[in-house]
């Protein structure tokens, strides 16, 4: 083959690469778009939590609490028994730490809730009742 005959060749698959590319890049516009309805949906799902934290602290926290405990325990689920791969240690305890600040996020508002406002009352209420039990127990 002669130089005369490779170039017009390589020219000619080098246009088909970036037709076929341009025929990717618009799957990925037709993909991205179903998805852009759906941003207002969220945001209007996000803001009904922020009121429901807002009014309900208590059943929020409680729900966070839950959720961060389905976290962890996915995330063990999932665990092989032996991490040999650092990426999968990595991904393992970053699913771990986040499902760790749900439910210390979750104590908080618990905490922030009406029955509980106050410094800590209540929980200085329930040491007092564990100690007057501990008490009971040695006597």
């Amino acid at each position: 083959m002669q130089i005369a005959e490779v170039v017009p060749e390589m020219l000619w698959e080098r246009h088909l690469r970036e037709l076929d590319g341009d025929r990717q890049d618009a799957g990925l516009v037709d993909q991205v778009q179903p998805i852009v309805p759906v941003v207002p949906a969220i945001l209007g799902a996000c803001y009904s939590l922020y009121v429901i934290r807002h009014f309900f602290r208590l059943a929020y926290g409680t729900v966070e609490i839950v959720i961060g405990l389905f976290a962890i325990f996915g995330a063990m689920g999932r665990a092989p028994q032996i991490v040999d791969d650092p990426a999968t240690a990595t991904l393992l305890l970053v699913q771990l730490a986040a499902g760790i600040y749900i439910i210390i996020r979750g104590f908080d508002n618990f905490a922030q809730s009406r029955p509980f406002a106050g410094g800590g009352a209540a929980f200085r209420a329930l040491g007092d009742l564990i100690r007057a039990r501990w008490a009971r127990k040695k006597e």
